[in-house]
């Protein structure tokens, strides 16, 4: 059995999740974590500029290893709907938009997707002057949006389409990534969407020949091409020859069909240098090819010609469906300032999407002191070790062990002001998840390097409490993880953190 996940099924499940995150902003958080070193490779140690981070993979116990590392988590800030960045160049050739090609939207050698992003715009491609280079900007020639600029052949040959205006006060308007509009009906534009309709509603904008299917030993004179199709009620459209129709021009050679493209008139009503009378209102088309034989039309069928026809409501009025908008935007900010002590000073290696976390009642910090929860603040992912005043007066390395008995958990960071020791535990065999208690039954607590030499010893007299985070640990659904190499934050520094998701 063959089957195959269309891009419209992408789409849905794009913008699905986004007006998740939209109906439910509580339930979604970003999260960064994991202060103990990647393990170093065959060849490399996480330090050395060569040494790659190791490729997530997906399986139970890396998730609940993220769910573990997680330092901080900060409610999303922003989402949106992104389709890739493709800025217009001159010298490079771009594909006709093409409902027949699976990769129209992909970069193929040195042939690029059929959409430009320009300045504040989106333009699509439907002819490229027989795969010819773009030397023109198209986004020169549209300084307004109306029926006579909607599409515009530039001097170089290709045909361009609006698409839409970006936002550009959106936080993903970056230089890899657009937001793309849900539709003209989202954004109040009304008249634009008449407009998209008027200009290239059921437009035919050309005619793909695929390779070896124009057919053989034809002459020009003998051939009938009719384009037939119907409206968006249904009713057929009158059959249209155009071989014998003075606004298209029919390239015969070599007994062979090469190509079939509108002429071209100062005088088109759709403005100067367009298409000439271009055929619009087609929901759909198909044309077949005939020889005129003693009189007789004889049909041709080894000639395919694929009619290429806008959308019925136009180019434009739907962004997310003209354009591979199939990449989901999610962005939240981490300041060192509101985010908590377990943050400041203490690298990350892991950013995470997680879904429906629980928040510690019992924690001391925050709503037990009568202050209710900010959810626009962080919630702060680890257990602290509090001790007696004065206790603590050195700092140790991050990663450091931290044993007790036969619990061992990972050191994060010393906070020397509060008599604090943040830590964590994981699925590495450094540590392990019996859990550190201050009772006396429990014993001292030592702290130890990597290849264990003592740093410190703590005793029982020494240790006021063991204070669980406001994040309760092994809640949560895990999304999404990016491994990322070592980042140390302070507590002057704020750090944007955006996450795109391509389904």
């Amino acid at each position: 059995m063959s089957a195959i996940i269309t891009n419209n099924f992408r789409r849905n499940s794009c913008e699905g999740f986004i007006n998740q995150i939209k109906s439910d902003p509580n339930s979604y958080f970003i999260g960064i974590g994991k202060s103990d070193k990647w393990p170093d490779s065959v060849t490399y140690s996480e330090d050395d500029q060569q040494f790659l981070v190791p490729l997530p993979n997906g399986t139970i116990i890396e998730d609940q290893d993220v769910l573990d590392n997680l330092i901080t988590l900060v409610k999303i800030k922003e989402q949106s709907v992104l389709t890739p960045r493709n800025r217009w160049e001159s010298g490079r050739t771009y594909k006709v938009y093409d409902p027949y090609d699976p990769l129209t939207f992909d970069l193929e050698g040195s042939d690029y997707p059929c959409y430009v992003t320009m300045n504040n715009n989106i333009y699509a491609c439907l002819g490229n002057n027989g795969g010819l280079k773009s030397t023109i900007n198209p986004s020169e020639l549209y300084d307004t949006f109306d029926t006579t600029n909607h599409v515009l052949v530039t001097g170089d040959g290709y045909i361009w389409c609006f698409i839409q205006t970006n936002n550009q006060s959106s936080t993903f308007n970056t230089e890899q990534f657009i937001p793309v509009n849900q539709s003209l009906v989202e954004t109040n534009s009304d008249t634009l969407l008449v407009n998209a309709k008027q200009a290239t509603g059921g437009l035919i904008y050309n005619f793909k020949i695929p390779l070896s299917a124009g057919g053989s030993n034809l002459t020009k004179e003998d051939l009938i091409i009719k384009l037939k199709g119907v409206d968006e009620y249904g009713i057929a459209i009158p059959t249209i020859d155009l071989n014998n129709n003075d606004k298209f021009v029919v390239d015969v050679t070599g007994g062979e069909i090469k190509s079939i493209e509108y002429a071209y008139s100062e005088d088109s009503p759709i403005g100067a240098g367009i298409m000439a009378y271009p055929l619009i209102g087609y929901m759909k088309a198909s044309i077949e090819v005939y020889e005129n034989t003693d009189g007789n039309e004889v049909f041709v069928d080894t000639i395919r010609i694929n009619p290429l026809v806008a959308p019925i409501d136009g180019f434009g009025a739907k962004p997310r469906r003209d354009i591979p908008s199939y990449y989901a935007g999610c962005y939240t900010r981490f300041s060192g300032v509101v985010d908590g002590d377990a943050l400041i000073d203490t690298p990350i290696r892991q950013v995470s999407l997680i879904k429906d976390i629980q928040r510690n009642s019992d924690s001391p910090v925050g709503s037990n002191e009568g202050v209710e929860y900010n959810a626009e603040q962080a919630l702060d992912g680890v257990n602290y070790i509090q001790f007696n005043a004065n206790v603590l007066t050195v700092g140790h390395p991050v990663g450091s062990i931290i044993s007790q008995g036969d619990a061992r958990v990972y050191l994060d960071r010393v906070d020397l002001i509060n008599d604090r020791i943040f830590y964590h535990t994981n699925s590495n065999s450094n540590v392990n998840y019996v859990p550190l208690q201050a009772t006396v039954e429990a014993g001292e607590i030592t702290i130890s390097d990597i290849n264990g030499d003592e740093l410190g010893v703590h005793t029982q007299d020494e240790i006021d409490s063991i204070v669980a985070s406001e994040y309760v640990h092994d809640t949560g659904e895990v999304l999404f993880v990016d491994h990322r190499k070592k980042i140390v934050r302070n507590v002057d520094q704020t750090e944007d953190v955006k996450i795109v998701i391509q389904f």
